[in-house]
């Protein structure tokens, strides 16, 4: 498996997904950032980049999964993975200000960006950079709070001050939810319903679909949601059509929102799941990065809208809603003209 290599089996499913894609597309979760503040043991793909991977790089590669005139723009947010040893509080403040300059001076016109938060910042800490009209909400992370893990509950995380303000100004916050049991988790349903009834005005965005990477917490769990008025969902890094197909049944089309998980859609390989648990098949948890040599792995971003063209053609969802998955529902959500 060679990441970032764009082979011809990458281009020739590329091709095919093409067809179905509308005239315009746009990618809900990307992650702009500067190598030099990540911990490249965790993101491994980045050692075989020279440089930074800012807006730029997410455009040239992006565009080779959906097509260049077809790619409008994108909501961008650091990627939460720092160095063990660094700083986190300053390297979220280094990562925030890398990533609003990014898309300031990157031209794309139609995106916007996310905040890193946790509980090592203060609403002191954000305030200059939501007055800029490209920051849009915040994006929290276990990873940025010590002390948590994939065991921690939302609140353990996320503090308090972000769903007010969020509230207060009808920002976005995409949430990728910890737990083993994902939206089956009851400590999740619990606190996701609890947040969303204090903070109505709030639009919470799921990550993953609610971190959908094992399609039988999806199906035991994301029915406990439909009551649920301000939360939407973004496709990224979900391989598993089933699981799409049947959030499609549960959600209306206009709660969903394509993205890339970028620079994680350029990896080779998926992640898959293992009884209750979910495995991520790429080149550093293979032995040796090799499979037998009748195998090929494409770029996980295409395996990723491979899985939503299926679930979009199984579902049955018109021209109309599939334009709104790729472009409409995110330009409405995030206010983009």
């Amino acid at each position: 498996m060679n990441d970032w290599n764009f082979d011809e089996y990458c281009a020739k499913t590329a091709a095919e997904l093409q067809l179905f894609l509308p005239s315009r597309v746009f990618d809900a979760h990307a992650h702009p950032g500067e190598k030099s503040e990540l911990d490249l043991k965790r993101v491994s793909i980045l050692n075989e980049l020279p440089q930074d991977v800012g807006i730029a790089t997410w455009r040239e590669f992006t565009s080779l999964h959906v097509g260049k005139e077809r790619l409008k723009g994108g909501l961008f947010f650091a990627l939460p993975l720092f160095d063990e040893q660094a700083d986190i509080r300053q390297s979220m403040r280094r990562a925030n200000d890398f990533v609003v300059s990014d898309l300031r001076n990157s031209g794309e016109a139609k995106s916007k960006c996310l905040l890193l938060v946790s509980r090592l910042l203060k609403p002191s800490d954000v305030e200059e950079h939501l007055k800029e009209d490209c920051v849009c909400g915040f994006k929290p992370y276990v990873t940025l709070s010590p002390g948590c893990d994939a065991s921690s509950r939302i609140s353990d995380f996320v503090p308090d001050w972000v769903f007010a303000l969020a509230h207060e100004r009808e920002l976005v916050i995409t949430l990728h939810i910890q737990k083993h049991g994902a939206l089956s988790d009851a400590g999740n349903i619990r606190d996701i319903h609890e947040i969303c009834k204090k903070y109505p005005n709030m639009k919470l965005i799921l990550a993953h679909c609610g971190c959908s990477f094992n399609v039988y917490n999806t199906l035991n769990g994301a029915k406990y949601y439909t009551d649920i008025d301000n939360i939407y969902f973004d496709t990224s890094a979900l391989c598993e059509g089933l699981a799409l197909t049947h959030m499609f049944k549960l959600f209306a089309a206009n709660r969903f929102m394509w993205g890339t998980d970028f620079p994680i859609s350029v990896r080779h390989g998926r992640f898959v799941g293992l009884g209750d648990f979910v495995f991520s098949l790429q080149n550093n948890t293979v032995d040796g990065g090799n499979l037998p040599d009748n195998i090929m792995t494409m770029h996980q971003g295409l395996e990723s809208l491979r899985a939503l063209v299926y679930a979009i053609k199984e579902s049955g969802l018109s021209d109309s809603e599939v334009e709104g998955i790729f472009y409409d529902n995110a330009a409405n959500l995030l206010g983009i003209q």
